[in-house]
């Protein structure tokens, strides 16, 4: 675990004050560990909030080529890192703003694009699509956001669990991770009216689908 990490590196750097290398190397290591374990905690705690129904959404005007340009800048050198392809599509009128947070939304996206870059191997590619749809309600816009990757897939038998909090499939136990991603993301989608849905094949690659719906408003 990282707090593990932490604290067997920290022992290590205590007993080799005197080799500035090693400290370096040590002082590596903690802080990548203390990022994992501020992003598990982070996790668990969004966990919890949602389950207490005590998340607040924050709305604010959004366009959205704006939101999907933020999370390409994000996500794309983490792709690039990984030796694989990130597309970004965007089908949507332009320049038009609705009420919604952009936190959150961000949040449900990146959460998606982090396991479908983290299950796909190299030479892979992801893609991000944002389609408009017609809306339900009157004054509103709607959305699709289209998360697909060429990944190791998902297990059918698996399928059934995989918004359950803290539940990790066998094949991919030892990445990291909380197993409590997709759980806060079906949490935030449901918080925001929305819906999701996912359809997969083993070894051909992972496709979730988000449809969130907000009420449209003057150009930001």
């Amino acid at each position: 675990t990282p707090m593990n990490a932490i604290v067997g590196m920290t022992a290590l750097a205590l007993t080799n004050l005197n080799n500035t290398e090693k400290i370096e190397d040590y002082l590596h290591k903690i802080s990548l560990s203390s990022q994992h374990l501020l992003s598990l905690i982070n996790d668990v705690l969004d966990m919890s909030q949602i389950e207490q129904s005590q998340i607040h959404l924050n709305h604010q005007a959004i366009q959205i080529e704006a939101l999907v340009n933020h999370i390409s800048s994000i996500m794309m050198s983490q792709a690039e890192r990984a030796g694989l392809q990130l597309k970004i599509e965007t089908e949507a009128r332009p320049r038009v703003s609705f009420l919604g947070d952009p936190l959150r939304i961000k949040q449900i996206l990146i959460n998606l694009l982090s396991n479908a870059l983290k299950f796909t191997p190299d030479g892979g590619t992801v893609w991000l699509r944002a389609k408009e749809l017609p809306p339900r309600e009157a004054a509103h816009v709607r959305y699709r956001f289209t998360v697909q990757d060429t990944g190791i897939g998902i297990r059918e038998e698996f399928m059934n669990h995989l918004f359950e909090p803290f539940i990790r499939s066998d094949r991919v136990a030892k990445m990291e991770g909380t197993g409590l991603g997709l759980s806060i993301t079906k949490g935030l989608v449901k918080l925001m009216g929305g819906e999701i849905r996912v359809s997969s094949k083993l070894e051909q690659g992972t496709t979730f689908e988000v449809e969130l719906e907000f009420e449209e408003t003057e150009d930001a």
